[in-house]
Order: C-alpha cells, then sequence, then structure tokens
C-alpha cells in the first residue's frame, strides 16, 4: 500500500488542494461559530462539574475515564450533530454506544502508514513515531 490514510489529512494538504480544502471548511470554523461551540462545550462542563459535586456530596468513587469519555462525547455529539444528550441515560443512548463500539476498532498502525512512516517505526526500541521527543532529533 502505497497511500497511508494519513497522507490524506488536512494537514498534508498543498497548494490549490490547501486553498480547495479551506474554502470549504472556513465557514465552518468562523468566530461566531467558534463562539457558539464554546457555549455547547461550557454547557458539557457544567454538566460534568454537577456530576463530579455529586459525587463528591455522596463521598462515591467514581470512574474518570468513564466520565471524560462520555464528556468527550458529548462536546463531539453537540457541536458536530447539533445532539444532545441526557446526561443521565447517556451510557444506554444509541448515539453513545455507537461512538463507543467506533473506539473499540482496533486498526493495526501499520496498515495506517504509508511505507515511509512505517520505516520511522523502530520494533527492537518500540518507539512510536508519534513520539515528539524522539523524532526531534531525528528531523
Amino acid at each position: 500500500m502505497n497511500d497511508g490514510i494519513l497522507e490524506h489529512l488536512m494537514v498534508h494538504a498543498l497548494n490549490d488542494e490547501w486553498k480547495k480544502l479551506r474554502t470549504k471548511v472556513s465557514p465552518t470554523f468562523s468566530s461566531v461559530k467558534m463562539k457558539q461551540m464554546l457555549l455547547l462545550i461550557e454547557d458539557c462542563a457544567k454538566e460534568v462539574t454537577k456530576a463530579f459535586e455529586e459525587y463528591a456530596v455522596n463521598s462515591e468513587s467514581f470512574n474518570a475515564d468513564k466520565i471524560f469519555g462520555l464528556y468527550t462525547i458529548d462536546v463531539i455529539a453537540r457541536t458536530a450533530f447539533a445532539t444532545r444528550i441526557d446526561y443521565e441515560s447517556k451510557e444506554n443512548n444509541p448515539f453513545v454506544k455507537h461512538v463507543n463500539g467506533l473506539m473499540q476498532l482496533q486498526f493495526p498502525l501499520l496498515l495506517l502508514l504509508n511505507d515511509e512512516e512505517s520505516k520511522q517505526l523502530d520494533t527492537e526500541k518500540k518507539e512510536s513515531i508519534f513520539d515528539i521527543e524522539s523524532n526531534a532529533a531525528n528531523v
């Protein structure tokens, strides 16, 4: 496979391809829309804060990964899909179930990389191409 999926990301677009993408994406990230998104994100944060306060008042333990995962899904649902997920039933919500299912998929990293990126993996040292410190020296 000569082309990796990562090669098709927006950050790799150049010249005319970049201009075309920027024209399509720019309206999504206007200052007005960003302010609207910020309000939605703040609402999600208030709900998470309220949940943490309830755990504190009741001296209950909680699964932070699970709560922050639900917070992340809620932010994405509200900002990208205009879908509000009720906090009490988030775990049983079909949207949350589908997103969790997608997150459980395991893709071998090498299938996502092109030939040059896969050569950068050092299997003996178990380094990742995403390890910023070790790759900074190679640049």
